[in-house]
């Protein structure tokens, strides 16, 4: 598990983006534009309890900060919603 020296401020979640691509047969990758990006979460204020660390969300990307490689802190009214499982 990646390891961040950082932790989400009340109000926030910090998730990791997982982006949605396709690979071809020679391995090249390719970004699918029909697909949002999703993300999961890896840390939650305490406050905060309509999220889990581990699930997959969909956000509203506009408000996100990045952090650190794909790691971005955002808040927690820019959750569209959980996929369930």
């Amino acid at each position: 598990m990646t390891s961040l020296n950082f932790r989400p401020t009340k109000g926030s979640v910090i998730v990791e983006l997982r982006r949605k691509s396709l690979e071809t047969s020679s391995g090249i990758i390719l970004k699918t534009s029909d697909a949002p990006d999703t993300a999961v979460v890896f840390a939650v204020h305490p406050d905060i309890d309509s999220v889990l660390v581990g699930e997959n969300l969909l956000v509203n990307w506009k408000g996100a900060k990045k952090l650190d490689g794909d790691f971005y802190t955002i808040k927690e009214e820019d959750i569209i919603g959980v996929f369930e499982e």
